[in-house]
């Protein structure tokens, strides 16, 4: 019981550290944009 949670907890970890790298890439791209217009 223990092990599946704390599996369940390293896979939301993960999924948070996804989401905060797409929205960096998000932002890295956007920032270009504006710079070249």
């Amino acid at each position: 019981m223990i092990i599946l949670l704390k599996y369940k907890y390293v896979e939301e970890k993960n999924k948070i550290e996804r989401d905060e790298a797409a929205y960096r890439l998000v932002s890295l791209l956007y920032f270009i944009l504006v710079i070249n217009n």
